[in-house]
């Protein structure tokens, strides 16, 4: 066997068992901590952000309700942007 066939099946092998390691990772993570996250909405969670203009990025935490409010408000404003879209295209293409 040449050295880039052992390198092919060796690569196969990998890829048909990752799905079943991924698999076996993420059930063994504890359902608890799902419920605890609900359990608890003045629980902080904390990321790092870089805001724009600058290159350092600051440490931000906020409850569940401040980030599901974030959340509401971002997709509300797709929703908006994408709204705008539809109605100057229908503008721009009856013209044409």
């Amino acid at each position: 066997m040449t050295n880039r066939l052992r390198l092919s099946i060796a690569v196969s092998a990998v890829l048909a068992l990752q799905p079943i390691v991924l698999a076996q990772a993420s059930a063994g993570e504890p359902k608890a901590k799902e419920a605890g996250d609900k359990a608890d909405p003045e629980r902080k969670f904390c990321r790092m952000e870089t805001p724009t203009g600058s290159i350092r990025p600051i440490r931000v935490c906020k409850t569940r309700a401040e980030l599901d409010a974030e959340a509401s408000q971002g997709q509300a404003s797709k929703n908006e942007m994408n709204n705008q879209m539809m109605r100057s295209q229908m503008v721009s293409g009856s013209r044409g």
